[in-house]
């Protein structure tokens, strides 16, 4: 389903997900996949401070500025495919979670 989302052009030369952004996007499926194949819940929850210091990605974004990954994450909510809970009012309790009626909304059939 991603694939299609990585390949779809958005401009002349841009695609719709970079190649660090379709990454990360593949990375957060896989870390919300829930535990219970049953699950009424569609995907787990990640808290956003444990996402920042995951392995994951700080090897992605080792070589850039913390900037540029605000700037993707903040990039995958605008499209729709994530999106920021919080539970409380600190920095520390922002959740990120998938969407994916927007990803099947950018889904090429």
């Amino acid at each position: 389903m991603l694939v299609a989302n990585y390949n779809k052009r958005a401009g002349v030369r841009r695609r719709l997900l970079n190649a660090r952004e379709y990454q990360l996007l593949q990375y957060l499926l896989n870390e919300t996949e829930p535990l219970d194949p049953f699950s009424e819940e569609p995907s787990r929850r990640i808290l956003l401070p444990d996402l920042l210091e995951s392995d994951y990605v700080q090897a992605a974004y080792r070589d850039v500025t913390s900037r540029t990954f605000v700037r993707e994450l903040t990039r995958l909510a605008d499209l729709g495919f994530i999106k920021f809970t919080r539970n409380g009012t600190s920095q520390s309790n922002v959740i990120v979670e998938l969407d994916f009626e927007a990803i099947a909304k950018y889904q090429v059939y």
